[in-house]
Formats: C-alpha cells, structure tokens, sequence
C-alpha cells in the first residue's frame, strides 16, 4: 500500500510526483490527497483511492488491511 499525502497549497495543488506513477508501475494500492492535478491527470476510476481529508486517508487505510489478497 502507497501512501501520497500533501498538505494542499498553491504548489502541491498543481504538482504530480513521479512516485506515482511508480507505485501504479508496481501494482500497488494508491491513497492519495484530492489535489487537482491528480485527479485531471488520473481520473477518479484511475484505481487511485482519493481522499480529501487525512482521516478519510486513514479510515481506507483501515479497510484496504482487511482486503490483503485484493
């Protein structure tokens, strides 16, 4: 499970790191912050879990443990 969470500012709402794409190249489950950038470049149905606050982060967090073999 990958982890990409940004406070959201004027340079974080506009950046896409290249982690991301790395972590989708190793098949893994993405959670990342709703910036703006991500999600016009990826989409919402991209396999990226988005969340807008960081305790949205943590409660999926919760869920995809539970769902290992997934």
């Amino acid at each position: 499970m990958c982890l990409l969470s940004f406070k959201r500012n004027e340079i974080t709402k506009e950046i896409i790191p290249i982690k991301i794409l790395e972590y989708m190249a190793m098949l893994k489950p993405v959670l990342c912050n709703s910036l703006p950038a991500f999600i016009d470049e990826f989409g919402r149905n991209s396999g990226i879990i988005f969340a807008k606050k960081q305790n949205e982060l943590i409660k999926e967090i919760g869920n995809l443990i539970n769902k290992k073999e997934q």
